[in-house]
């Protein structure tokens, strides 16, 4: 820009989650730090004033649809807490300290399409807004909840008299809005807005007052912008609900709500440096070139010139200015001093940027450019059928928007057209591999149904597979067009099996039929091969080093040395669990076949990536006797994920069945052992025989707090699966109940031998993982999740290259875009500077992680305050927060808390600090609350020594709510009499406590590979073989 107006330029920018912004936007606009102000208020500049609430809302654990449905019925209700609509908030009930409107965000537009036209239907309406008179005649679903409608439902937790009392009638249907890429501009007189990222920054209104967040928000700043959109008045008190189910991400934030609604947000870093931005931006630059060079010609933009085959005078315009740059010294001399001049490079550096790997200007962009030009965007022969990608020129070299991945190749979805659509509406387009994934066969999705509730699509497996066939060969030409890219290896029972692989060009869905559920859902069977071009640049671990005996070596592949690696990831065929009527669900196996012959649908391309060579030790039963917390966690991981795999319970076909048999069987396992102070062994004899104190039907109930859906007089919403009643049914069958017995037995017989390959399958993964932690650390402006970890190269295409010692293991870090982005390059310009400065921070990788450190200075700390050891200075620092009746003596006792922490032994970071504020030090808590909670800890750490084995929170919160002690620690009003007493004590006691165990420690390292299912993370296996070669110097 300054180079275009040959003038300085001022920049403004405005953040709410920027730390260190001062660096950040010198780095982002150029301006050298000292002309860089930031201005934002002092803490006695602000005023304290209102409130927020945040709520962590878990929907029901054992279904499969429920937490769409709990979203669903939160909107309906939270927004009948608000207001109702006046024209100036002064005059509304509360006036304006509620709010009047609803925004909802999910992070997926298959998933905003869902909630949208659901929650349409549960306000009595038809798609397009307008009211459902005949379905719905006295309104929506939220009529039903009007006072002494249902006894049932009442009693169910029901009770919606608030919002009557309030001013709402409930039988006023609310108008419900989308806001996302779809739409444009939002509705004023919406009431709810269900939204995705378009409407997460810079969107003022003043009337919202609630926002509601489906599952675990993907990024933390992003969420606190959402979470911003409510209350931007002065007095307003917002609510924020994020609604969440109990796996992966969304289990995590559930049991450390704290951090979830009070993170620390880490200071973020711009890539600038990376020779990949620089490429990208040299490739801008070059399209401003011709935008100059092309001012005279005819009316048009070089932008869409590049983007898709034209027929104007322009095209012969622009073919002619390639050429000359191509092909004379000075058109190719006025290209550099363009790029050096606009960019500011340094000297030499754009001579790199038109001449050297990776994707220069002279012998890459511009001859694919040209050649895309005069061909008609050409390939095999075949006119317009090169990649493109619609308003995105050149996009092997730049992605469509700022910081995106480059595409490897984009796939035209042809969806049925609809009258009145436009053309680039029915056929949108999509990057390869989300494109195969979205449209998987047997996968419902609602992605593109944009216009009406039962606008869906899928690519159907066969017809004989949805009669109940169990494997059938699926044609890949009745859904798509193809092209061809060679054949590839996978290995399949140690046998190396070849197939021809091809990519799609166009894939054409159809819409499923009405018995066909909207949950059916399909998986695709990956492959991935690796086939290096060349040797790689191997460089060694330091040689005195412990680390030389575990990673001896590392080798480059990297496309400025000319020797990248091409990555192959190809699908033989798919997995789906359909929903073909009510309640009935099939499970359907497809293979591909193309002319009657397997093939495999995929994509390759070239890439910069580094292969590790590992040697696992051979001695990791050495220890196996012992009952450490090593072993007990192993044996956990060994249990849940045999039965995950298949490896038991064969005979049920679903992987999240097999999953929740296994959570089942070890509750009521655990639980029976705990309450009868006997073995494992002795509680699964019991539980087998029916003479256990809790039955296996119960625990859901019980333990998970499943309440089986109640019927009603109307449609509520898309029907429950199924899984309630088919998870009772298999726990009913003899020979369910006896594979789950035989596979308990990891859980106390003595480990042996055959436990030595899953082992070093865990060793392998969880030391895999650290390194891709460690590298993200070692080079903070590369994002992770460009890079992707695999284990394995698959069948060896090219053997004499890159040979790993005997006995070594590979692990494999690549990166996601093609052609070389530069993250390799600069973690092995990092890692050349100093080995031991990366593997030592291998080591710290594989200490403990946030979660973990703050389950352990928890546990320390309530030591100290109901013990004879505890600090002084801490228990009365303590007994003054607890003591403080306004935020300004609160801020300030924080402030002398976190001295007396330092001072005792304490590290007192960010989330150990709200964690303690949210635990032991919430309101209403005092000594009766430590010394219950140290008790608690206490209990639970013994119980786990003598069985042997990881301990789940709810099966001690439900063995600690049998007894009374929780009744005088809670302040008792409100406590629901009778038999939902019981209850009530376990989420009481769930709501003090804190995740421990396998889930936290493998948090820090957890990643995710979509085309590789990854083994079990256990840090503390990998722990014990990698000495700490730290030396500790006295500082007394």
């Amino acid at each position: 820009w300054q180079y275009l107006v040959d003038q300085p330029l001022r920049f403004v920018g405005l953040s709410a989650t920027l730390r260190e912004a001062t660096s950040f936007f010198s780095t982002l606009t150029g301006a050298r730090q000292t002309l860089v102000e930031e201005i934002s208020p002092t803490r006695d500049e602000l005023e304290s004033e209102g409130a927020e609430y945040m709520v962590a809302l878990r929907g029901d654990p054992v279904s499969r649809s429920a937490l769409l449905s709990t979203t669903i019925q939160t909107c309906m209700l939270l927004q009948r807490c608000l207001d109702p609509r006046t024209a100036d908030l002064e005059q509304s009930v509360s006036r304006g300290a509620f709010g009047q409107r609803t925004f909802v965000f999910t992070d997926d537009l298959d998933v905003t399409n869902r909630l949208y036209f659901d929650l349409l239907s549960a306000e009595g309406r038809k798609s397009r807004g307008v009211v459902d008179n005949q379905r719905a005649p006295n309104g929506g679903l939220a009529v039903l909840r009007r006072s002494g409608s249902s006894s049932s439902r009442y009693r169910g937790g029901q009770d919606w008299r608030t919002c009557e009392q309030i001013g709402h009638e409930l039988s006023n249907r609310l108008n419900i809005k989308r806001v996302s890429s779809q739409d444009r501009g939002v509705d004023p007189d919406a009431d709810v807005i269900v939204a995705t990222a378009a409407l997460e920054v810079g969107f003022d209104d003043p009337s919202v007052g609630a926002v509601v967040q489906h599952k675990a928000p993907r990024g933390m700043a992003n969420f606190l912008q959402r979470k911003g959109r409510a209350g931007r008045t002065r007095g307003m008190r917002p609510w924020t609900v994020v609604v969440l189910s109990d796996y992966g991400r969304d289990r995590i934030a559930y049991q450390g709500y704290d951090l979830l609604f009070d993170p620390e947000l880490p200071a973020r870093s711009l890539p600038l440096s990376n020779r990949y931005i620089t490429r990208m931006q040299a490739v801008f630059a070059a399209i401003d070139y011709f935008g100059q060079a092309l001012q005279d010609a005819l009316p048009g933009s070089v932008w869409q010139d590049l983007a898709g085959p034209k027929h104007t005078q322009r095209t012969t315009r622009l073919i002619k200015e390639v050429r000359t740059i191509l092909e004379s010294n000075n058109g190719t001399q006025k290209l550099e001093t363009y790029v050096s001049r606009a960019l500011r490079l340094p000297k030499g550096e754009a001579l790199a940027v038109m001449w050297e790997f990776p994707r220069p200007l002279m012998t890459t962009v511009l001859p694919t450019a040209l050649r895309r030009l005069t061909s008609r965007w050409s390939a095999l022969g075949q006119p317009e059928t090169d990649l493109q990608t619609r308003n995105n020129p050149l996009p092997d070299f730049v992605p469509a928007t700022l910081f995106a991945d480059l595409n490897l190749a984009e796939v035209r979805i042809d969806l049925p057209r609809r009258a009145g659509a436009d053309d680039d509406s029915a056929h949108p387009g999509l990057p390869v591999f989300s494109a195969l994934r979205e449209f998987a066969p047997g996968r419902v999705s609602r992605r593109f149904g944009v216009q009406y509730r039962t606008e869906r699509y899928w690519i159907s497996p066969p017809p004989a597979a949805l009669l109940g066939e169990s494997i059938t060969n699926l044609s890949i030409d009745e859904f798509g067009t193809y092209c061809p890219l060679g054949q590839f290896s996978y290995a399949c029972n140690d046998e190396i099996i070849h197939v021809p692989v091809v990519r799609p060009i166009s894939l054409a869905p159809t819409m499923p039929e009405a018995k066909i559920s909207d949950t059916s859902n399909g998986r695709l069977t990956w492959h991935s091969q690796f086939a290096p071009a060349s040797e790689p640049t191997w460089l060694e671990a330091p040689m005195d080093s412990a680390w030389s005996m575990r990673v001896p070596r590392l080798g480059f592949f990297t496309h400025a040395r000319h020797a990248p690696v091409e990555v192959r990831r190809f699908a033989t065929g798919a997995t789906a669990e359909v929903g073909v009527g009510r309640g009935q669900r099939l499970t359907v196996s497809s293979e591909f076949r193309q002319a009657e012959q397997p093939v495999a649908l995929g994509a390759a391309y070239p890439a910069d990536g580094v292969l590790f060579e590992v040697q696992i030790p051979g001695n990791l039963l050495e220890t196996a006797h012992e009952a450490s917390e090593k072993w007990r966690a192993i044996r956990t991981a060994r249990y849940f994920d045999t039965a995950w795999r298949g490896e038991a319970l064969a005979g049920v076909a679903s992987p999240f069945l097999r999953e929740w048999l296994a959570h089942v069987f070890m509750s009521a396992l655990t639980y029976e052992a705990i309450q009868r102070n006997a073995s494992l062994e002795l509680a699964s004899c019991r539980i087998a025989n029916g003479k256990a104190g809790i039955a296996l039907g119960a625990v859901l109930g019980i333990l998970f707090q499943s309440q089986a859906h109640y019927p009603t007089d109307e449609a509520e919403l898309p029907a429950q699966d199924r899984l309630r009643q088919d998870l009772d049914q298999l726990l009913a069958q003899p020979q369910v109940i006896g594979e789950l017995e035989n596979l308990a037995r990891y859980l106390w017989e003595p480990i042996t031998a055959e436990w030595e390959p899953w082992l070093r399958g865990v060793y392998q993964g969880t030391l895999g993982a650290a390194l891709l932690k460690t590298i993200g650390d070692l080079c903070p402006a590369i994002n992770l999740d460009d890079l992707a970890l695999d284990l394995d190269r698959g069948p060896n295409a090219r053997a004499h290259l890159a040979i790993v010692a005997p006995g070594a293991v590979e692990v494999w870090i690549t990166e996601r875009n093609p052609g070389g982005s530069g993250l390799i390059e600069e973690f092995m310009r990092h890692y050349a500077e100093d080995p031991r400065r990366f593997f030592s921070m291998v080591r710290a990788s594989l200490e403990m992680g946030e979660f973990e450190l703050i389950d352990h200075q928890l546990g320390r700390l309530l030591c100290c305050l109901t013990g004879a050891r505890g600090n002084v200075e801490t228990l009365e620092v303590v007994r003054r927060y607890r003591a403080a009746t306004d935020l300004g003596s609160l801020a300030a006792t924080s402030s002398d808390l976190r001295h007396a922490l330092l001072k005792d032994g304490f590290s007192p970071f960010h989330g150990f600090v709200v964690s303690v504020g949210n635990r032991i030090l919430r309101p209403g808590a005092g000594p009766g609350t430590d010394r219950y909670l140290a008790d608690a800890i206490k209990a639970w750490n013994s119980q786990e020594a003598r069985l042997g084995v990881e301990i789940d929170l709810r099966v001690i919160c439900f063995w600690l709510s049998q007894k009374t002690d929780i009744d005088s620690i809670v302040d008792e009003a409100g406590i629901p009499p009778g038999h939902d007493r019981q209850a009530w004590r376990m989420n009481a006691i769930y709501g003090l406590l804190w995740a421990r165990g396998r889930f936290i420690r493998s948090a820090a390292l957890q990643t995710r590979n979509p085309f590789l299912e990854l083994p079990p993370l256990e840090r503390l296996l990998v722990i014990d073989s990698v000495v700490d070669e730290r030396q500790r110097v006295p500082v007394e």
